[in-house]
């Protein structure tokens, strides 16, 4: 953890770090390059940053967020990530919520 990010970023990176743990992820595949640049594995990353995302800021609260409409402030200090994390992370249950919304508006105008 770099003690020289926000707290926010650090959690953020702690939780993938223990994603890979949980995952039972393998620590063979991470080498540094001549340049000071890493070669990992690109599904590995995205199933740690899933779970992560899963661990800070649960889809299904995430969703009962979007349909109260909090806001990205609020989902940050709610769930201690920043308010960049909280719309990155809320941008699929805003729509999914806006979708369900427009289909409930759709079926009651018909009845």
């Amino acid at each position: 953890v770099n003690t020289a990010h926000t707290w926010c970023r650090r959690c953020s990176s702690l939780a993938h770090e223990l994603s890979h743990h949980f995952l039972e992820h393998p620590f063979d595949q991470v080498l540094l390059t001549d340049e000071n640049g890493c070669l990992f594995d690109k599904t590995k990353e995205k199933e740690a940053s899933f779970l992560a995302a899963e661990l800070l800021v649960p889809y299904q609260a995430a969703l009962k967020a979007a349909f109260a409409e909090k806001t990205n402030d609020e989902i940050a200090a709610a769930y201690g990530v920043s308010s960049q994390y909280a719309q990155m992370r809320m941008a699929g249950a805003r729509k999914h919520a806006a979708h369900a919304l427009a289909k409930q508006g759709r079926s009651r105008r018909s009845q």
